[in-house]
């Protein structure tokens, strides 16, 4: 808001809880979760986030390793090349969908459904949550479609 500092703006953002409990920090082993956004309207929209980056650097020329980050080598060209790849965590936090019909929207709950090991598990209990609370035929929910190939209003 304006005239807030950034301490305050970071205050007032809405966080994100999980099994009744204030969710702020990632486990290791979580890749992405499943979440639930209830806005001011009473409508819900049920999607998914990934927890972190990965970025694919090339590796510095003295040598060394960057910090936290893994080497791999490929083959290009008949020459050996050197890579950093380095997981960085993303703006989890502070997201509220990429959807166009709920960024005009007010949120006032974040829920996380489910944590998700893989991107695989991700994408499957994406859809698994989405069909279980029948986003396409209940008007409740905001979501237009279900792994881009079944869609709200057709169906049969």
């Amino acid at each position: 808001m304006v005239g807030e500092t950034p301490d305050e703006q970071e205050d007032s953002l809405l966080g994100w809880t999980y099994q009744g409990k204030e969710y702020t920090t990632l486990d290791k082993n979580v890749y992405g979760f499943i979440y639930c956004l209830i806005l001011d309207t009473g409508e819900k929209y049920i999607g998914k986030k990934q927890c972190h980056k990965k970025l694919t650097l090339p590796s510095l020329k003295s040598g060394e390793i960057r910090d936290g980050a893994q080497r791999i080598g490929r083959n290009k060209n008949g020459k050996r090349v050197y890579y950093d790849v380095i997981y960085k965590e993303n703006d989890w936090r502070t997201y509220e969908s990429s959807s166009d019909l709920v960024k005009d929207k007010t949120v006032v709950s974040k829920e996380i459904l489910e944590l998700a090991p893989t991107m695989r598990s991700l994408t499957y209990l994406e859809a698994k949550w989405q069909f279980k609370l029948d986003v396409l035929e209940d008007d409740n929910y905001l979501n237009e479609n279900v792994l881009g190939k079944f869609f709200k209003g057709k169906l049969l």
